[in-house]
C-alpha cells in the first residue's frame, strides 16, 4: 500500500508541474533595454533580431515578428516591414485594409490588416501596434493564410497572451 501510495504522489506531482516542462523561451523585445517579454514555442523557429525576434511555425505556415519601437518611429517602422514583406514576395491590397483598436493583455493596440497574395497564393498580413508605456511599444508583424491561422491558432494564442510589458 505504501508502494501505491509514493507512485500515485509521483505521478500526481509529474502531472501537476507538467506545465512547467512545457518547451517554450521567453524573449525580451528589444534586448538589453526590453520594453515587453515574450514566450514562444521552442518547436517554433525564432531568431533575434536588432530589435525584437522573428519566429515561424513548426509548419513553417505562419510568420510571426515582435520588435519594439518608440513613438517616434512607428510610422518608419510600418514602412519597413511592409517593404520587407514585399521583398519576400507578399503583394498587399493597399485597398483591402481593415484598421481596429484593441487590448492586449491590458495595453492599448491598433490591429492593420490586408488581404496579400504570395507565391502559395492568398494570404493574410497583421501589422499590430501595442503601447507598453508613454513612448514605448511593440510592433508585431505576422503573415499567414487563413488556414494557417486557424491550424496554428493555440500556439498564437498563446503565444500573444504571453506578451508583457516590461516597465
Amino acid at each position: 500500500m505504501l508502494q501505491f501510495s509514493a507512485r500515485a504522489t509521483l505521478l500526481a506531482a509529474m502531472l501537476l508541474l507538467a506545465p512547467a516542462f512545457a518547451t517554450a523561451k521567453t524573449w525580451t523585445i528589444p534586448d538589453p533595454n526590453p520594453v515587453a517579454v515574450v514566450t514562444i514555442p521552442d518547436d517554433w523557429d525564432t531568431t533575434k533580431l536588432k530589435y525584437g525576434v522573428e519566429t515561424t511555425s513548426e509548419d513553417e505556415d505562419i510568420y510571426l515578428a515582435i520588435e519594439g519601437t518608440d513613438g517616434s518611429s512607428i510610422e518608419k517602422d510600418m514602412e519597413h516591414s511592409i517593404e520587407w514583406l514585399v521583398s519576400k514576395g507578399v503583394k498587399i491590397d493597399a485597398k483591402s485594409l481593415k484598421q481596429e483598436p484593441f487590448k492586449l493583455n491590458d495595453m492599448d493596440g491598433i490591429i492593420n490588416r490586408w488581404d496579400a497574395k504570395d507565391d502559395d497564393g492568398a494570404t493574410q498580413v497583421f501589422l499590430i501596434i501595442v503601447q507598453t508605456s508613454d513612448k514605448k511599444g511593440l510592433m508585431i508583424t505576422a503573415w499567414g493564410t487563413e488556414e494557417a491561422q486557424k491550424e496554428n491558432k493555440d500556439e498564437l494564442t498563446a503565444i500573444m497572451k504571453s506578451i508583457r510589458a516590461v516597465k
